[in-house]
């Protein structure tokens, strides 16, 4: 009895789920019948850990929503949920829900207690990044990511994202450099998930010796490290002119992400299972009657409306996206006495 057994419990519970023992959900229960208080949250946030671990998301969302009702004041504890509720809206596709955690999250990591987990929260904000095809979104996300990350797991996850939102953007040699920086951390001769983007960028720059390489030094560590290297090993098959196996992408990711991520980079593949990688367009909405407001799906992105960036933000969607500096500088009415000191504060803009 005490926190001790709950622990024990918990801790039970959470070995039975990886083992996959059908017996998990029946032992979390016994540990939420321990538990109160806080470690009440505690219990419901590790199951919805669990759940989720097994693509249960729909079952996880409804366990962080039990673990935020009994961690209100743990700021560590609330941003880690809101960060990994975010992760489970993603793998929904529900892109709205997971802005709205996303805010709940980042909110949290600004108290006392909560900014540990800060590097976790930008890394999901990179991922929502991908998932909406913005690349330079999810790198700028993913930067910050490695910048306030405290550790060095956490800070090669980081550049991990970076590496992915490289690989979209299409420049491959400095996903290549992010990729290294973040495998020098690595022991030497150490088996990583790291080596299989780096056989996947070896690929995309024709190089498939050292893809090869590559795969032989990487290790798998999730379903989407799997999924990766089915591709990787496919596509190479593919440029040897050797055949493919009839189910050489079985079996198919629950996230569908990951499928159009992988038919971006390698689509002559993917033609040959007829999958052309299709993106939800986001939809901005610009309100500039009165303050400036911002609005993409739905969900109100913070913007300060008294800022130049703001002002920019209006004058560009009503130029169809783009203008010269020159143009911008005539319709704004930014600070500075010459026009090299207004240009300055465009860029800031």
């Amino acid at each position: 009895p005490g926190p001790a057994g709950v622990l024990g419990a918990q801790l039970r519970a959470g070995a039975l789920f990886e083992l996959g023992d059908p017996g998990a959900e029946e032992a979390f229960t016994r540990a939420l019948g321990a538990a109160s208080g806080r470690d009440l949250g505690l219990v419901w946030l590790d199951l919805a850990y669990h759940r989720s671990r097994v693509r249960q998301d729909e079952r996880a969302r409804e366990a962080y929503a039990q673990a935020l009702v009994w961690l209100r004041g743990d700021a560590s504890s609330s941003t880690l949920a809101y960060a990994n509720l975010g992760i489970a809206c993603l793998r929904l596709n529900d892109l709205g829900a997971a802005e709205f955690a996303l805010r709940d999250a980042f909110q949290w990591a600004g108290r006392a207690g909560g900014e540990r987990h800060l590097s976790t929260v930008w890394r999901v904000s990179g991922g929502a990044g991908m998932q909406r095809n913005l690349p330079a979104r999810a790198l700028a996300a993913f930067e910050r990511a490695r910048d306030t990350a405290t550790s060095g797991p956490e800070r090669n996850m980081a550049l991990r994202g970076m590496g992915r939102a490289l690989m979209a953007a299409g420049q491959f040699d400095r996903a290549l450099a992010v990729l290294f920086e973040a495998l020098a951390e690595v022991p030497p001769g150490e088996r990583h998930p790291l080596w299989l983007d780096v056989a996947v960028l070896h690929l995309l720059t024709g190089n498939a010796a050292s893809a090869r390489d590559g795969l032989g030094r990487a290790v798998t560590k999730s379903s989407s490290d799997g999924w990766r290297w089915q591709v990787t090993e496919a596509e190479l098959l593919r440029r040897e002119g050797k055949p493919l196996p009839p189910d050489f992408l079985k079996p198919w990711p629950v996230d569908g992400n990951w499928v159009r991520e992988e038919a971006r980079l390698f689509p002559e593949l993917f033609a040959l299972v007829g999958v052309e990688p299709v993106w939800a367009r986001p939809r901005g909405v610009v309100v500039a009657d009165g303050p400036i407001r911002l609005r993409l799906d739905g969900v109100v992105v913070p913007l300060a409306p008294h800022r130049h960036a703001a002002s920019l933000l209006a004058f560009l969607v009503m130029n169809g996206g783009h203008s010269t500096s020159e143009r911008v500088l005539e319709a704004l009415r930014l600070p500075g006495g010459s026009v090299r000191a207004r240009k300055q504060e465009l860029s800031r803009a």
